[in-house]
Protein backbone atom coordinates (compact mmCIF):
# COMPACT_ATOMS: atom_id res chain seq x y z
CA UNK A 1 0.00 0.00 0.00
CA UNK A 2 1.59 3.33 -1.05
CA UNK A 3 2.45 5.81 1.68
CA UNK A 4 0.09 8.75 2.08
CA UNK A 5 1.76 11.98 1.01
CA UNK A 6 1.82 14.62 3.74
CA UNK A 7 -0.02 17.84 2.98
CA UNK A 8 2.15 19.96 5.28
CA UNK A 9 5.60 20.11 6.83
CA UNK A 10 6.58 20.83 10.43
CA UNK A 11 9.41 23.34 10.61
CA UNK A 12 11.41 25.15 13.25
CA UNK A 13 12.99 28.54 12.54
CA UNK A 14 15.79 30.10 14.58
CA UNK A 15 16.20 33.87 14.62
CA UNK A 16 19.70 35.33 14.69
CA UNK A 17 20.23 36.20 18.35
CA UNK A 18 23.38 37.22 20.18
CA UNK A 19 26.28 35.73 22.10
CA UNK A 20 28.48 37.93 24.24
CA UNK A 21 30.98 37.83 27.07
CA UNK A 22 29.77 39.12 30.41
CA UNK A 23 32.84 39.73 32.57
CA UNK A 24 32.56 38.84 36.23
CA UNK A 25 34.70 41.73 37.53
CA UNK A 26 34.87 43.90 34.44
CA UNK A 27 37.45 43.73 31.69
CA UNK A 28 41.07 44.49 32.57
CA UNK A 29 43.46 44.59 29.57
CA UNK A 30 46.42 42.20 29.74
CA UNK A 31 44.89 39.89 32.35
CA UNK A 32 42.86 36.68 32.24
CA UNK A 33 39.37 37.98 32.86
CA UNK A 34 36.71 35.50 33.91
CA UNK A 35 33.45 35.79 32.04
CA UNK A 36 30.13 34.09 31.42
CA UNK A 37 28.92 33.53 27.88
CA UNK A 38 25.34 34.70 27.48
CA UNK A 39 23.42 33.50 24.43
CA UNK A 40 19.95 34.67 23.46
CA UNK A 41 17.95 32.22 21.33
CA UNK A 42 14.46 32.65 19.89
CA UNK A 43 12.37 31.21 17.11
CA UNK A 44 9.10 29.66 16.01
CA UNK A 45 7.75 26.20 15.28
CA UNK A 46 5.00 26.02 12.69
CA UNK A 47 3.29 23.73 10.23
CA UNK A 48 3.57 24.92 6.63
CA UNK A 49 1.14 23.86 3.92
CA UNK A 50 2.71 22.46 0.79
CA UNK A 51 1.95 24.49 -2.36
CA UNK A 52 0.17 21.64 -4.13
CA UNK A 53 -2.21 21.30 -1.19
CA UNK A 54 -3.11 24.96 -0.76
CA UNK A 55 -6.64 25.52 0.48
CA UNK A 56 -9.22 27.54 -1.41
CA UNK A 57 -8.80 30.35 1.12
CA UNK A 58 -5.02 30.38 0.57
CA UNK A 59 -5.42 30.40 -3.20
CA UNK A 60 -7.95 33.19 -2.89
CA UNK A 61 -5.58 35.19 -0.72
CA UNK A 62 -2.79 34.73 -3.26
CA UNK A 63 -5.12 35.89 -6.02
CA UNK A 64 -5.98 39.00 -3.99
CA UNK A 65 -2.25 39.59 -3.47
CA UNK A 66 -1.66 39.49 -7.23
CA UNK A 67 -4.47 41.98 -7.65
CA UNK A 68 -2.94 44.31 -5.04
CA UNK A 69 0.51 44.05 -6.63
CA UNK A 70 -1.03 44.76 -10.07
CA UNK A 71 1.35 42.30 -11.68
CA UNK A 72 1.21 42.05 -15.47
CA UNK A 73 -0.33 38.80 -16.61
CA UNK A 74 1.83 36.01 -17.94
CA UNK A 75 1.21 35.30 -21.60
CA UNK A 76 0.57 31.63 -22.11
CA UNK A 77 2.38 30.35 -25.15
CA UNK A 78 0.42 27.21 -25.73
CA UNK A 79 0.55 25.37 -29.03
CA UNK A 80 -2.80 25.59 -30.71
CA UNK A 81 -4.28 22.21 -31.56
CA UNK A 82 -7.21 21.39 -33.75
CA UNK A 83 -10.28 21.20 -31.57
CA UNK A 84 -13.15 18.86 -32.36
CA UNK A 85 -16.43 20.37 -33.37
CA UNK A 86 -18.60 21.07 -30.34
CA UNK A 87 -21.58 18.77 -29.90
CA UNK A 88 -24.92 20.19 -31.00
CA UNK A 89 -26.80 22.01 -28.26
CA UNK A 90 -29.41 20.07 -26.41
CA UNK A 91 -32.85 21.57 -26.83
CA UNK A 92 -34.52 22.13 -23.48
CA UNK A 93 -38.16 23.14 -23.49
CA UNK A 94 -39.25 25.11 -20.44
CA UNK A 95 -42.76 25.96 -19.41
CA UNK A 96 -43.77 29.64 -19.35
CA UNK A 97 -43.96 29.59 -15.54
CA UNK A 98 -40.40 28.18 -15.27
CA UNK A 99 -39.05 30.80 -17.68
CA UNK A 100 -40.77 33.53 -15.65
CA UNK A 101 -39.24 32.20 -12.41
CA UNK A 102 -35.71 31.98 -13.89
CA UNK A 103 -35.99 35.56 -15.09
CA UNK A 104 -36.16 36.70 -11.47
CA UNK A 105 -33.11 34.68 -10.32
CA UNK A 106 -29.41 35.45 -10.73
CA UNK A 107 -27.83 32.33 -12.16
CA UNK A 108 -24.11 31.52 -12.02
CA UNK A 109 -22.20 32.22 -15.24
CA UNK A 110 -21.52 29.54 -17.79
CA UNK A 111 -17.90 28.29 -17.95
CA UNK A 112 -17.28 30.31 -21.10
CA UNK A 113 -18.59 33.45 -19.37
CA UNK A 114 -16.28 33.33 -16.32
CA UNK A 115 -13.91 36.30 -16.37
CA UNK A 116 -10.95 37.08 -14.12
CA UNK A 117 -13.10 39.57 -12.22
CA UNK A 118 -15.86 37.04 -11.54
CA UNK A 119 -13.28 34.53 -10.37
CA UNK A 120 -11.71 37.08 -8.05
CA UNK A 121 -15.07 37.98 -6.50
CA UNK A 122 -15.90 34.30 -5.99
CA UNK A 123 -12.57 33.70 -4.26
CA UNK A 124 -13.02 36.75 -2.05
CA UNK A 125 -16.44 35.49 -0.90
CA UNK A 126 -14.74 32.54 0.81
CA UNK A 127 -14.00 34.86 3.73
CA UNK A 128 -16.77 35.21 6.28
CA UNK A 129 -15.44 38.17 8.25
CA UNK A 130 -16.50 41.77 7.74
CA UNK A 131 -12.98 42.93 6.86
CA UNK A 132 -12.67 40.53 3.96
CA UNK A 133 -16.16 41.44 2.72
CA UNK A 134 -15.24 45.11 2.77
CA UNK A 135 -11.97 44.32 0.99
CA UNK A 136 -13.92 42.43 -1.66
CA UNK A 137 -16.21 45.42 -2.24
CA UNK A 138 -13.31 47.86 -2.43
CA UNK A 139 -11.37 45.60 -4.76
CA UNK A 140 -14.38 45.13 -7.02
CA UNK A 141 -14.72 48.85 -7.41
CA UNK A 142 -11.05 49.47 -8.10
CA UNK A 143 -9.72 46.29 -9.69
CA UNK A 144 -9.96 47.57 -13.23
CA UNK A 145 -8.22 50.79 -12.26
CA UNK A 146 -5.60 48.94 -10.22
CA UNK A 147 -4.59 46.84 -13.19
CA UNK A 148 -4.87 49.62 -15.75
CA UNK A 149 -1.64 50.43 -17.61
CA UNK A 150 -1.60 54.04 -16.36
CA UNK A 151 -1.47 52.80 -12.75
CA UNK A 152 1.50 50.53 -13.37
CA UNK A 153 5.04 51.79 -12.88
CA UNK A 154 6.85 52.44 -16.11
CA UNK A 155 9.45 49.86 -15.10
CA UNK A 156 6.69 47.31 -14.50
CA UNK A 157 5.01 48.03 -17.83
CA UNK A 158 8.25 47.58 -19.79
CA UNK A 159 9.28 44.22 -18.33
CA UNK A 160 9.95 41.20 -20.51
CA UNK A 161 7.99 38.00 -20.01
CA UNK A 162 10.96 36.38 -18.27
CA UNK A 163 11.15 39.29 -15.83
CA UNK A 164 7.40 39.18 -15.22
CA UNK A 165 7.62 35.44 -14.62
CA UNK A 166 10.34 36.04 -11.99
CA UNK A 167 8.15 38.58 -10.20
CA UNK A 168 5.31 36.07 -10.10
CA UNK A 169 7.70 33.48 -8.67
CA UNK A 170 8.85 35.98 -6.03
CA UNK A 171 5.26 36.61 -4.95
CA UNK A 172 4.44 32.91 -4.77
CA UNK A 173 7.53 31.91 -2.79
CA UNK A 174 7.39 34.84 -0.34
CA UNK A 175 3.66 34.76 0.25
CA UNK A 176 3.66 31.01 0.92
CA UNK A 177 5.53 31.68 4.16
CA UNK A 178 2.19 32.84 5.58
CA UNK A 179 0.49 29.51 4.85
CA UNK A 180 1.29 28.20 8.29
CA UNK A 181 -0.22 27.37 11.65
CA UNK A 182 1.52 27.54 15.02
CA UNK A 183 2.81 24.42 16.74
CA UNK A 184 2.03 25.07 20.40
CA UNK A 185 3.34 23.02 23.34
CA UNK A 186 6.08 21.36 21.30
CA UNK A 187 9.53 20.64 22.71
CA UNK A 188 12.51 22.16 20.93
CA UNK A 189 16.05 21.04 21.77
CA UNK A 190 18.58 23.88 21.73
CA UNK A 191 22.28 23.05 21.50
CA UNK A 192 25.26 25.41 21.55
CA UNK A 193 28.55 24.59 19.85
CA UNK A 194 31.83 26.42 19.51
CA UNK A 195 32.48 26.54 15.78
CA UNK A 196 35.36 24.17 15.02
CA UNK A 197 36.43 20.60 15.67
CA UNK A 198 35.61 18.50 17.63
CA UNK A 199 31.88 19.32 17.45
CA UNK A 200 31.01 18.69 21.08
CA UNK A 201 27.96 20.53 22.50
CA UNK A 202 28.80 23.30 24.89
CA UNK A 203 25.30 23.28 26.36
CA UNK A 204 21.96 21.59 25.69
CA UNK A 205 18.56 22.83 26.82
CA UNK A 206 15.01 21.78 25.94
CA UNK A 207 12.36 24.48 25.67
CA UNK A 208 8.62 24.31 25.03
CA UNK A 209 6.85 26.50 22.49
CA UNK A 210 4.14 28.83 23.72
CA UNK A 211 0.59 29.20 22.41
CA UNK A 212 1.89 31.08 19.34
CA UNK A 213 4.51 28.44 18.57
CA UNK A 214 7.30 30.72 19.72
CA UNK A 215 10.20 30.14 22.09
CA UNK A 216 12.81 32.43 23.60
CA UNK A 217 15.42 31.82 26.27
CA UNK A 218 18.60 33.28 27.66
CA UNK A 219 21.34 30.68 28.06
CA UNK A 220 24.40 31.11 30.26
CA UNK A 221 27.61 29.14 29.98
CA UNK A 222 29.66 29.61 33.17
CA UNK A 223 33.41 30.06 33.30
CA UNK A 224 33.94 26.55 34.69
CA UNK A 225 32.22 24.98 31.71
CA UNK A 226 34.30 27.09 29.34
CA UNK A 227 37.48 25.70 30.91
CA UNK A 228 36.21 22.11 30.64
CA UNK A 229 35.26 22.25 26.95
CA UNK A 230 38.09 21.46 24.48
CA UNK A 231 37.32 24.41 22.19
CA UNK A 232 35.79 26.82 24.68
CA UNK A 233 38.87 26.75 26.88
CA UNK A 234 40.86 28.26 24.01
CA UNK A 235 38.39 31.14 23.97
CA UNK A 236 38.65 31.45 27.77
CA UNK A 237 42.44 31.65 27.63
CA UNK A 238 42.44 33.95 24.61
CA UNK A 239 43.99 31.37 22.30
CA UNK A 240 41.20 31.26 19.70
CA UNK A 241 41.44 34.90 18.64
CA UNK A 242 44.88 35.68 17.21
CA UNK A 243 44.31 39.45 17.30
CA UNK A 244 41.91 41.90 18.86
CA UNK A 245 40.00 41.96 15.56
CA UNK A 246 39.44 38.19 15.53
CA UNK A 247 35.97 36.91 16.37
CA UNK A 248 34.96 33.54 17.79
CA UNK A 249 31.63 32.02 16.83
CA UNK A 250 28.89 30.05 18.57
CA UNK A 251 26.62 27.80 16.53
CA UNK A 252 23.03 27.48 17.73
CA UNK A 253 20.97 24.50 16.58
CA UNK A 254 17.26 23.94 17.20
CA UNK A 255 15.66 20.53 16.75
CA UNK A 256 11.89 20.05 16.84
CA UNK A 257 11.20 16.94 18.91
CA UNK A 258 8.30 14.56 18.16
CA UNK A 259 4.86 15.67 19.31
CA UNK A 260 3.86 14.25 22.71
CA UNK A 261 0.80 12.07 23.19
CA UNK A 262 -2.58 13.78 23.49
CA UNK A 263 -2.80 13.07 27.23
CA UNK A 264 0.65 14.54 27.84
CA UNK A 265 -0.16 17.56 25.70
CA UNK A 266 -3.26 18.24 27.80
CA UNK A 267 -1.18 18.00 30.97
CA UNK A 268 1.40 20.45 29.62
CA UNK A 269 -1.23 22.94 28.51
CA UNK A 270 -2.85 22.79 31.97
CA UNK A 271 0.33 24.13 33.50
CA UNK A 272 2.53 21.14 34.37
CA UNK A 273 5.27 22.57 32.16
CA UNK A 274 6.08 25.95 30.69
CA UNK A 275 8.58 27.63 28.44
CA UNK A 276 11.81 28.30 30.38
CA UNK A 277 13.09 31.84 30.23
CA UNK A 278 16.66 31.03 31.23
CA UNK A 279 18.90 28.05 31.72
CA UNK A 280 22.36 27.44 33.13
CA UNK A 281 24.74 24.62 32.40
CA UNK A 282 24.62 21.55 34.60
CA UNK A 283 25.87 18.01 34.21
CA UNK A 284 22.28 16.84 33.75
CA UNK A 285 21.97 19.08 30.70
CA UNK A 286 24.49 17.08 28.69
CA UNK A 287 22.79 15.69 25.57
CA UNK A 288 21.69 12.06 25.61
CA UNK A 289 23.45 9.61 23.35
CA UNK A 290 22.05 9.60 19.83
CA UNK A 291 20.95 6.42 18.16
CA UNK A 292 20.84 7.97 14.65
CA UNK A 293 17.44 6.35 14.16
CA UNK A 294 15.33 7.20 11.14
CA UNK A 295 13.10 9.38 13.34
CA UNK A 296 16.01 11.48 14.61
CA UNK A 297 17.59 11.88 11.19
CA UNK A 298 14.36 13.38 9.79
CA UNK A 299 13.46 15.72 12.63
CA UNK A 300 13.00 19.38 11.58
CA UNK A 301 16.12 21.39 12.41
CA UNK A 302 17.50 24.89 11.91
CA UNK A 303 20.67 26.66 12.97
CA UNK A 304 22.49 29.97 12.95
CA UNK A 305 26.01 31.13 13.74
CA UNK A 306 26.51 33.98 16.23
CA UNK A 307 29.69 36.00 16.74
CA UNK A 308 30.87 35.96 20.36
CA UNK A 309 31.28 39.65 21.09
CA UNK A 310 32.19 42.17 23.74
CA UNK A 311 31.92 45.81 22.74
CA UNK A 312 31.14 49.11 24.38
CA UNK A 313 29.03 50.43 21.48
CA UNK A 314 26.04 48.76 19.86
CA UNK A 315 23.54 49.93 17.27
CA UNK A 316 19.81 49.21 17.12
CA UNK A 317 18.39 49.61 13.62
CA UNK A 318 15.01 49.48 11.97
CA UNK A 319 14.79 47.69 8.59
CA UNK A 320 11.98 48.99 6.34
CA UNK A 321 12.89 52.37 4.80
CA UNK A 322 15.95 52.54 7.05
CA UNK A 323 18.20 49.97 5.36
CA UNK A 324 15.66 48.52 2.90
CA UNK A 325 13.66 50.61 0.45
CA UNK A 326 10.06 49.63 1.25
CA UNK A 327 8.35 52.98 0.51
CA UNK A 328 5.74 52.61 3.24
CA UNK A 329 4.61 56.21 2.71
CA UNK A 330 4.08 55.53 -0.99
CA UNK A 331 0.94 53.54 -0.28
CA UNK A 332 -0.05 49.92 0.23
CA UNK A 333 0.52 48.87 -3.37
CA UNK A 334 4.09 50.14 -3.63
CA UNK A 335 5.03 48.84 -0.20
CA UNK A 336 3.50 45.44 -1.02
CA UNK A 337 5.46 45.22 -4.26
CA UNK A 338 8.73 46.09 -2.56
CA UNK A 339 8.23 43.44 0.12
CA UNK A 340 6.69 40.58 -1.84
CA UNK A 341 7.43 41.12 -5.53
CA UNK A 342 10.47 43.20 -6.43
CA UNK A 343 13.96 41.76 -6.68
CA UNK A 344 15.91 42.26 -3.45
CA UNK A 345 18.79 43.92 -5.26
CA UNK A 346 16.39 46.67 -6.34
CA UNK A 347 15.44 47.70 -2.78
CA UNK A 348 18.97 48.05 -1.36
CA UNK A 349 19.91 51.42 0.13
CA UNK A 350 23.59 51.16 -0.69
CA UNK A 351 24.79 54.16 1.30
CA UNK A 352 23.26 52.70 4.46
CA UNK A 353 24.96 49.33 3.92
CA UNK A 354 28.30 51.09 3.41
CA UNK A 355 27.83 53.20 6.55
CA UNK A 356 26.91 50.18 8.67
CA UNK A 357 29.87 48.19 7.39
CA UNK A 358 32.16 51.08 8.28
CA UNK A 359 30.86 51.17 11.85
CA UNK A 360 31.00 47.37 12.13
CA UNK A 361 34.70 47.43 11.19
CA UNK A 362 35.19 49.99 14.01
CA UNK A 363 33.79 47.59 16.59
CA UNK A 364 30.08 48.44 16.64
CA UNK A 365 27.75 45.43 16.88
CA UNK A 366 24.25 45.44 15.41
CA UNK A 367 20.72 44.55 16.47
CA UNK A 368 17.86 44.79 13.96
CA UNK A 369 14.37 45.32 15.40
CA UNK A 370 11.44 45.47 13.00
CA UNK A 371 7.65 45.39 13.05
CA UNK A 372 7.66 43.01 10.09
CA UNK A 373 5.88 39.67 10.70
CA UNK A 374 8.12 36.72 11.60
CA UNK A 375 7.04 34.90 8.44
CA UNK A 376 9.31 37.28 6.51
CA UNK A 377 12.43 35.88 8.22
CA UNK A 378 13.71 34.03 5.09
CA UNK A 379 13.22 37.13 2.93
CA UNK A 380 14.90 39.50 5.39
CA UNK A 381 17.79 37.08 5.95
CA UNK A 382 18.36 36.84 2.21
CA UNK A 383 18.14 40.62 1.85
CA UNK A 384 20.80 41.15 4.51
CA UNK A 385 23.11 38.83 2.61
CA UNK A 386 22.42 40.47 -0.76
CA UNK A 387 22.84 43.99 0.63
CA UNK A 388 25.96 43.02 2.61
CA UNK A 389 24.59 44.47 5.83
CA UNK A 390 26.58 43.60 8.97
CA UNK A 391 25.45 40.47 10.78
CA UNK A 392 23.45 41.01 13.94
CA UNK A 393 20.49 39.88 15.97
CA UNK A 394 17.04 40.08 14.41
CA UNK A 395 13.72 40.67 16.16
CA UNK A 396 10.40 40.41 14.25
CA UNK A 397 6.75 40.41 15.37
CA UNK A 398 4.10 37.72 15.73
CA UNK A 399 0.68 38.77 14.42
CA UNK A 400 -1.14 35.44 14.22
CA UNK A 401 -1.11 34.98 10.46
CA UNK A 402 -1.73 37.20 7.47
CA UNK A 403 -5.46 37.68 8.12
CA UNK A 404 -4.90 38.85 11.70
CA UNK A 405 -2.04 41.02 10.46
CA UNK A 406 -4.32 43.11 8.27
CA UNK A 407 -7.41 42.88 10.50
CA UNK A 408 -5.99 43.93 13.87
CA UNK A 409 -2.21 43.53 14.04
CA UNK A 410 -1.45 46.82 12.29
CA UNK A 411 -3.98 48.80 14.33
CA UNK A 412 -1.58 49.04 17.26
CA UNK A 413 0.69 52.12 17.00
CA UNK A 414 4.02 51.31 15.34
CA UNK A 415 6.13 52.62 18.24
CA UNK A 416 4.17 50.53 20.76
CA UNK A 417 4.67 47.38 18.65
CA UNK A 418 8.41 47.95 18.39
CA UNK A 419 9.19 49.21 21.89
CA UNK A 420 9.26 45.76 23.53
CA UNK A 421 11.89 44.47 21.10
CA UNK A 422 14.12 47.53 21.49
CA UNK A 423 13.90 47.54 25.29
CA UNK A 424 14.76 43.83 25.32
CA UNK A 425 18.07 44.56 23.61
CA UNK A 426 18.83 47.57 25.82
CA UNK A 427 18.20 45.55 28.99
CA UNK A 428 20.43 42.71 27.77
CA UNK A 429 23.46 45.01 27.45
CA UNK A 430 23.37 47.39 30.38
CA UNK A 431 27.16 47.74 30.18
CA UNK A 432 27.00 48.97 26.56
CA UNK A 433 25.90 52.24 25.01
CA UNK A 434 23.68 52.48 21.96
CA UNK A 435 23.21 54.35 18.71
CA UNK A 436 19.57 54.24 17.55
CA UNK A 437 18.87 54.43 13.79
CA UNK A 438 15.42 54.48 12.20
CA UNK A 439 13.31 56.38 9.68
CA UNK A 440 10.60 59.00 9.77
CA UNK A 441 8.00 56.87 7.97
CA UNK A 442 6.47 55.42 11.12
CA UNK A 443 7.19 56.24 14.76
CA UNK A 444 10.89 55.47 15.16
CA UNK A 445 11.65 59.10 15.93
CA UNK A 446 9.14 59.32 18.77
CA UNK A 447 10.14 55.93 20.20
CA UNK A 448 13.86 56.69 20.17
CA UNK A 449 13.39 60.16 21.69
CA UNK A 450 11.36 58.61 24.50
CA UNK A 451 14.02 55.98 25.16
CA UNK A 452 16.75 58.61 25.12
CA UNK A 453 14.85 60.56 27.78
CA UNK A 454 14.37 57.41 29.87
CA UNK A 455 17.97 56.16 29.47
CA UNK A 456 20.14 59.27 29.08
CA UNK A 457 23.36 57.45 30.00
CA UNK A 458 22.77 54.42 27.77
CA UNK A 459 21.78 56.17 24.53
CA UNK A 460 24.57 57.92 22.60
CA UNK A 461 22.76 59.18 19.50
CA UNK A 462 19.48 59.12 17.57
CA UNK A 463 19.71 59.17 13.77
CA UNK A 464 16.48 59.33 11.73
CA UNK A 465 16.49 58.83 7.96
CA UNK A 466 14.09 61.36 6.47
CA UNK A 467 11.70 59.64 4.05
CA UNK A 468 8.78 61.96 4.82
CA UNK A 469 9.99 65.27 3.38
CA UNK A 470 10.86 63.87 -0.10
CA UNK A 471 7.46 62.15 -0.28
CA UNK A 472 5.48 65.25 0.68
CA UNK A 473 7.55 67.58 -1.51
CA UNK A 474 6.96 65.25 -4.46
CA UNK A 475 3.22 65.46 -3.82
CA UNK A 476 3.41 69.25 -3.71
CA UNK A 477 5.26 69.27 -7.02
CA UNK A 478 2.70 66.93 -8.56
CA UNK A 479 -0.24 69.09 -7.43
CA UNK A 480 1.30 72.43 -8.34
CA UNK A 481 0.07 73.72 -11.68
CA UNK A 482 2.22 76.88 -11.58
CA UNK A 483 5.74 77.61 -10.40
CA UNK A 484 5.85 78.58 -6.74
CA UNK A 485 8.55 79.15 -4.13
CA UNK A 486 9.80 75.77 -2.88
CA UNK A 487 8.32 74.59 0.38
CA UNK A 488 10.66 74.45 3.36
CA UNK A 489 11.77 70.99 4.38
CA UNK A 490 11.21 69.60 7.85
CA UNK A 491 14.86 70.15 8.69
CA UNK A 492 14.63 73.81 7.60
CA UNK A 493 11.44 74.39 9.58
CA UNK A 494 12.87 72.70 12.65
CA UNK A 495 16.09 74.70 12.56
CA UNK A 496 14.51 78.08 11.92
CA UNK A 497 11.49 79.96 13.27
CA UNK A 498 11.08 82.02 10.09
CA UNK A 499 7.62 82.48 8.63
CA UNK A 500 6.19 79.84 6.36
CA UNK A 501 6.44 80.36 2.59
CA UNK A 502 3.26 81.42 0.86
CA UNK A 503 1.57 78.47 -0.81
CA UNK A 504 -1.44 78.35 -3.09
CA UNK A 505 -4.63 76.66 -1.95
CA UNK A 506 -3.80 73.82 -4.32
CA UNK A 507 -0.68 72.88 -2.36
CA UNK A 508 -1.83 73.72 1.15
CA UNK A 509 -3.45 70.27 1.51
CA UNK A 510 0.00 68.71 1.21
CA UNK A 511 2.14 71.43 2.77
CA UNK A 512 0.08 71.12 5.95
CA UNK A 513 1.38 67.58 6.63
CA UNK A 514 4.89 68.83 5.84
CA UNK A 515 4.73 71.37 8.65
CA UNK A 516 3.07 68.82 10.91
CA UNK A 517 6.11 66.64 10.31
CA UNK A 518 8.42 69.52 11.17
CA UNK A 519 6.53 69.84 14.46
CA UNK A 520 7.09 66.12 15.13
CA UNK A 521 10.82 66.64 14.62
CA UNK A 522 10.85 69.65 16.94
CA UNK A 523 9.09 67.75 19.74
CA UNK A 524 11.39 64.75 19.40
CA UNK A 525 14.47 66.99 19.47
CA UNK A 526 13.23 68.73 22.60
CA UNK A 527 12.49 65.42 24.33
CA UNK A 528 15.99 64.10 23.62
CA UNK A 529 18.52 65.16 26.28
CA UNK A 530 20.89 67.87 25.05
CA UNK A 531 24.04 65.73 25.40
CA UNK A 532 22.62 63.04 23.06
CA UNK A 533 23.11 63.62 19.34
CA UNK A 534 19.85 63.89 17.39
CA UNK A 535 19.91 64.21 13.62
CA UNK A 536 17.39 63.98 10.81
CA UNK A 537 19.32 62.97 7.69
CA UNK A 538 18.85 62.07 4.05
CA UNK A 539 22.36 60.64 3.56
CA UNK A 540 24.46 58.98 6.29
CA UNK A 541 27.39 61.26 5.50
CA UNK A 542 25.45 63.94 7.38
CA UNK A 543 25.73 61.91 10.62
CA UNK A 544 29.10 63.36 11.55
CA UNK A 545 28.45 62.69 15.24
CA UNK A 546 28.82 58.93 14.72
CA UNK A 547 32.55 59.09 14.03
CA UNK A 548 33.11 61.44 16.97
CA UNK A 549 31.20 59.08 19.25
CA UNK A 550 33.31 56.09 18.26
CA UNK A 551 36.50 58.02 18.88
CA UNK A 552 35.27 59.30 22.25
CA UNK A 553 34.18 55.97 23.71
CA UNK A 554 37.04 53.93 22.27
CA UNK A 555 34.94 51.35 20.44
CA UNK A 556 38.12 49.89 18.95
CA UNK A 557 38.98 48.37 22.36
CA UNK A 558 36.73 45.35 21.97
CA UNK A 559 37.63 41.79 22.91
Amino acid sequence: MPLRKEKSDDRVLVFPGWAHRKYTHGFIPGEENQFTVEVYVSGYAAQFSRPEYATRAQRGLLYAAKNLAALPKLIKQAVKQAEPDPPPPIAIHLTPSTEELLATKKLPPRPTEITDELERVALSQMYDDDTATQYSQDSTASSSAASAPEELDLAMAGLSQDEVRQLHLNLHSRFRQFWSSSLASRMVRIELYVVGEPAEPLLTQDVMTDAQGGFALQLQVPWERMLAHPLAQKIAHGEAGATSLSVDFIRVTAELLPAPSKSLTATLINGAASTPTSATFAESSMPPSRSNSSDELHRPMDSCVLPLTYTRVRLISDIDDTVKRSNILGGAKKAFRNVFVNELKDVIIQEMSDWYQSMYSSGVRFHYVSNSPWELLPIITEFMQVSKLPEGSLRLKWYGGVRHLFQSGLLEPADVRKRTGVVEVLDAFLDSQFILVGDSGEKDMELYASLAADRPFQILAVFIRDVTTPTLVAKIAAKSAVKEPPAATAKDADASSSSSPQLSKKTQSVSGPLYDFAERVRRAREQTPAHIAFRLFTHPSECIEAERILEAVGALDRH
